[in-house]
Order: structure tokens, then C-alpha cells, then sequence
């Protein structure tokens, strides 16, 4: 008997050829449907918070923040320029990191009346550790594999 067999109780193993073409392509068409039903409902739940999420930025950007703070007054320029570097450029994220540091600095620094002195004087994009990896374990296999 077929394994495959085994698996559908109380049926009988089917005996020709046909029989058993027609048994694979009803399991076939039912683990399909399984399947595509499945990532339906993967779509309909992304859909739904897709939504939700949407309504949910809405609000906030209609109802303003809802968290209010007192800004310093030296504060007022470096949170018009986090404002204003939303770009995707890196220099716009670099200023938007350079203004949110310069802001923290000025309110710890705000009762005592100093200034920070805090200033960004050159920067360099420095890569990621993974960047030259793929080269590195080429040329280690080709190594070891010289050595063999």
C-alpha cells in the first residue's frame, strides 16, 4: 500500500491508473485552496491595519501632537530644523540627529544658563561591518581550498 494512501480513512486504495490521477488532483486542488485561502486572510488582516494605522497618523496630524512641551528659547531654532529635515537625504538625517542632540544638550543645560558649545564640524559615512564580507569569505575559501 502507498503511504500516501494511508492517510485517507475508510477510503479504498484506488485501483487504476485514472483513479488515482483523479485522487491527486483533488489533493492538488484542495491544498491549493488551502493555501490561497490562507494568504487571503494574510491580505485582509494587512489591509485592516493598513487602516486602522492610517486613521490612527490622521488624527494625530489633524489633532496636533499630544504631547506639549515647553521649549527653552534658544530651543525654538533647533526643533524648526527637526521639522524641517524629514527628507530621505542623509544630510537631512544627519542635521535632524545633529538638531535633537543640540536640543537635549540646551534643555540639560537650561537652568544653569550655560551655552553647550556643541557643534558638528566635519563628518565622513563610514560603512557597515558586513560590507566587505562576502569578498572575505571568498578569498578564505579559495585559501582553504588551495591549500587542500
Amino acid at each position: 500500500m502507498h503511504p500516501y494512501f494511508v492517510l485517507t480513512a475508510g477510503m479504498a486504495e484506488p485501483e487504476s491508473v485514472s483513479e488515482r490521477l483523479f485522487y491527486g488532483l483533488r489533493m492538488l486542488a484542495f491544498g491549493m485552496a488551502v493555501v490561497f485561502s490562507v494568504l487571503a486572510i494574510i491580505w485582509l488582516v494587512l489591509v485592516l491595519f493598513r487602516l486602522v494605522f492610517t486613521a490612527i497618523e490622521k488624527k494625530r496630524a489633524n489633532g496636533g501632537s499630544t504631547v506639549q512641551q515647553s521649549e527653552p528659547s534658544g530651543a525654538a531654532d533647533t526643533a524648526s530644523s527637526i521639522k524641517s529635515a524629514a527628507s530621505s537625504d542623509d544630510g537631512a538625517v544627519l542635521a535632524a540627529i545633529t538638531a535633537a542632540v543640540a536640543l537635549i544638550y540646551e534643555e540639560e543645560n537650561a537652568n544653569s544658563g550655560k551655552t553647550t558649545g556643541f557643534r558638528v564640524v566635519s563628518f565622513r559615512k563610514v560603512g557597515t561591518p558586513w560590507a566587505g564580507a562576502a569578498s572575505r569569505d571568498t578569498a578564505r575559501d579559495t585559501a582553504r581550498d588551495a591549500k587542500q
